[in-house]
């Protein structure tokens, strides 16, 4: 009974090993041609599309924010980004400990990444100041825009995929913002 068990797994085993060659072969004289190749997407294809609902992407009205190195305007875009991403909550009774909450956390540590990373390139003289300005500039108008949508996981997911700066820059400047 074992024998005749195990002669059956060997002919189903050789007969798998075979579909699968059959397979790959077919594949390779039947596979991809030109014609039949995924079109690469255009670089000005946006992946990612949000809707502004008259949202102040200046800030203007914020009157008391920190200084950046990059002006007055990336100062208020920061600040009003890091005030609607991060909760602080104080304790009143029991502990002593404030605790932080940071919603959507992948795009805000997206942002803070880009910060930094222009922060460096401009003082290591990489990119000029007015590039860092526009660029970031965008980049923050994007999260802003994202806290307010609902369905941002795809935009979470590959931010969390992004590792360097330049392919969270890419996938910001993927997105675009409809008033």
């Amino acid at each position: 009974m074992k024998i005749t068990i195990l002669f059956l797994a060997l002919i189903a085993l050789g007969f798998s090993v075979k579909a699968q060659r059959m397979a790959l072969a077919d594949n390779k004289t039947h596979g991809t041609t030109a014609a039949s190749t995924s079109t690469p997407i255009p670089a000005k294809t946006p992946q990612f599309v949000f809707t502004n609902y008259g949202i102040d992407l200046n800030h203007a009205d914020l009157k008391e924010y920190p200084q950046h190195f990059l002006g007055d305007r990336i100062a208020r875009k920061l600040y009003a980004t890091q005030k609607v991403y991060v909760r602080r909550h104080t304790a009143t009774v029991g502990f002593t400990d404030n605790t932080m909450e940071i919603y959507k956390p992948a795009i805000y540590n997206s942002v803070m990444k880009l910060d930094s990373y222009f922060k460096k390139a401009v003082r290591r003289q990489e990119i000029n100041e007015q590039t860092a300005t526009a660029e970031l500039s965008k980049c923050l108008d994007a999260a802003f825009v994202a806290y307010y949508e609902e369905e941002t996981g795809e935009l979470e997911k590959a931010l969390k995929k992004a590792k360097s700066p330049e392919e969270i820059l890419t996938v910001f400047n993927s997105i675009l913002i409809k008033e």
